[in-house]
């Protein structure tokens, strides 16, 4: 296990919970920090810096202007809604993160990653987000299985939510062509999306099928799955045509994730997988799946950095192989729950991402079973997911919102088990970080409220999320 430089009550998280705001009016010398990512990533490493400058007994810190300055007394104190200062409490946990060291013997872990990727292909044909993470798996594991559902046409015959209609009369054949030979995937599968059953399968569950048949005619328009008609205001283009669209979506993740399941079942006997997976009863089992659209996007309109990239993929192979997880992370109670909380809950592929937010369903991963039971839900219980969420008072109008209660309904957690702070500190001390404070500048002062770590926390603050 790699080195423990400091226990975790002594890092960031501790100087977070007994600093002020604003800044030390007579700072010394100012440090330029890189990017943080966090206030507790930002504050770890001035209480590294602090402990490397003699005489240091103050910091002061911002995370917005990647500031951090030391002293020897802070006897009177500059307002400033961007800062923070307290007394030095100890050494920070180390920020940067190392790469995983092989598998024991060597080679690549001896683990399954299933791959799923489900939507449109798009008029661009773009899926080189999924070679990138093709590529970063296959740089760890001995298996990384493609399984990819799509459409028949290479954009989406339901409306966006920008207004636009973007047109289903262009084949996406050529482009699965490519495909094809690009990520060899295991498996395939292409449906079509109109008037045929996939649409009438839609209808039936909720009557979004109806939009342009009453479009078309003129008729009433179709109510909500609950009964009543869809939002009035129209905020995102809201409405029956836009729901359906999202049951697409959910069918289609939940077709790559058949498209695994059926692998497993047609090609079992033979040795299982790393983390746990395999073995008796001829089923082949993967040890853990990622959900991934072809053109990326793991965050709303834009892609991981390669860094960022590589983290979730080494989150991967902890989750998913235990004699690696035991090297790098040790064998503590506190990682042990994170194994065991991080198989059952479905994570977003970002360090510091959430599920709660704006396109989290392009991009998710935990063990199988986890994503198999969400998914279900999903695209089966669409209706008892859209009762839910409208009582929830959740944004219709991003429909991706419904991910987290359709967890819920799954009993199925969602949790960020990939968070950057939250494997660092694992790794370099064996213990969780506390929910650490985020700091966000406001008009009247500094606002102060939990960091989007854990679902706990947010129950904790009282905030809607």
């Amino acid at each position: 296990m790699a080195e423990q430089p400091a226990p975790a009550h002594h890092g960031g998280a501790r100087w977070i919970a007994t600093s002020s705001g604003g800044a030390c009016a007579f700072a010394g010398a100012s440090h330029r920090m890189p990017s943080p990512h966090s206030w507790l990533s930002a504050v770890d490493w001035c209480l590294a810096l602090a402990a490397r400058t003699p005489g240091c007994k103050y910091v002061s810190v911002s995370r917005f202007k990647r500031h951090c300055s030391c002293s020897g007394s802070c006897e009177a104190t500059t307002p400033n809604a961007t800062f923070r200062h307290g007394r030095v409490t100890g050494r920070g946990v180390r920020v940067d993160w190392d790469p995983l060291p092989p598998p024991p013997g060597g080679g690549k872990i001896p683990a399954r990653v299933a791959l799923q990727v489900s939507g449109h292909l798009r008029t661009s044909c773009a899926f080189g987000a999924v070679e990138r993470h093709l590529s970063a798996c296959r740089r760890r594991f001995r298996t990384c299985s493609v399984f990819v559902h799509t459409w028949s046409s290479l954009e989406p015959a339901t409306l966006h939510w920008s207004g636009a209609r973007r047109g289903a009369d262009r084949s996406s054949a050529a482009c699965v062509t490519r495909l094809r030979a690009a990520l060899e995937p295991a498996a395939l599968l292409i449906e079509e999306q109109n008037g045929t059953a996939v649409w009438r399968a839609a209808a039936g569950r909720a009557a979004a099928g109806s939009a342009v048949a009453a479009r078309a005619t003129g008729g009433p328009a179709p109510l909500a799955p609950d009964g009543k008609p869809f939002d009035t205001i129209r905020r995102l283009h809201w409405g029956a045509e836009r729901y359906a669209g999202w049951l697409y979506n959910a069918r289609g993740m939940r077709g790559a994730a058949r498209l695994r399941a059926s692998h497993e079942q047609q090609h079992g006997g033979g040795g299982g997988g790393g983390g746990g997976g395999g073995g008796g009863g001829g089923l082949l089992e993967y040890d853990a799946a990622i959900r991934l659209r072809p053109e990326g996007k793991e965050l709303f309109g834009r892609k991981l950095s390669a860094d960022d990239l590589e983290l979730i993929w080494d989150c991967v192979a902890l989750l998913a192989h235990a004699p690696t997880r035991s090297s790098a992370l040790g064998d503590g109670a506190a990682v042990r729950e994170w194994a065991a909380r991080a198989a059952s809950s479905v994570s977003p592929c970002h360090p510091y991402g959430t599920m709660h937010k704006m396109a989290n369903d392009n991009c998710f991963l935990s063990a199988p079973s986890a994503l198999d039971d969400l998914l279900r839900v999903l695209d089966a219980n669409a209706t008892a997911v859209y009762v839910a969420a409208k009582a929830q008072r959740v944004h219709l109008g991003y429909p991706e919102l419904q991910v987290p209660v359709a967890a819920r309904l799954a009993r199925r957690g969602v949790w960020n088990a990939c968070s950057r702070d939250r494997l660092r500190y694992l790794r370099y001390t064996g213990t969780e970080p506390p929910a650490a404070l985020d700091f966000a500048p406001t008009g009247g002062g500094t606002r102060v409220a939990l960091e989007e770590q854990t679902e706990t926390a947010s129950r904790l603050t009282g905030r809607a999320r």
